[in-house]
């Protein structure tokens, strides 16, 4: 699912949208209804679309790194703050940024765009409970034989 593109969901509960993504409201109820059958209980569908994760954080980075650095030499005692930054508190910011900049790109090319997460979803919209009431059996392919067309 494209992270930009609102996607039709839909699952046995509201935790657990399994069956998706689909183009369209009535594609997701033909696949809940293909995949639950007909009489074995409600379903949920609702529209989302993906969780895009964060880039790495540069202020995360340089504090496990000084926590790294506590617990592996003598220049740091875990029982004082972070060992102080030696550059002016501009310069400081102008090097965080810097170090943001980076993570950001980084997470970008590697991180974001490799981690396909079709299920987790970063935004929802348009969740409803669908009664169970129709024969599967009546769908376009009936439910021991669903569209393939309807898969895609």
């Amino acid at each position: 699912m494209s992270k930009e593109n609102w996607q039709w969901w839909a699952g046995r509960s509201k935790e657990w949208m399994d069956l998706g993504s689909r183009q369209t409201r009535e594609d997701a109820i033909a696949e809940g209804l293909n995949s639950i059958g007909e009489g074995e209980g409600d379903f949920f569908i609702l529209e989302a679309r993906s969780l895009v994760p964060p880039p790495l954080d540069a202020d995360d980075v340089l504090n496990n790194y000084f926590e790294w650095l506590g617990d592996n030499t003598d220049y740091y005692s875990g029982e004082a703050d972070y060992p102080e930054w030696t550059l002016p508190r501009d310069e400081q910011r102008v090097a965080e940024a810097e170090l943001q900049a980076l993570l950001t790109a980084w997470s970008e090319k590697w991180l974001i765009k490799n981690m396909p997460m079709p299920d987790m979803f970063g935004d929802t919209r348009n969740a409803e409970t669908i009664r169970n009431t129709i024969d599967p059996d009546a769908l376009p392919g009936g439910h021991d034989n669903p569209r393939e067309d309807a898969a895609q």
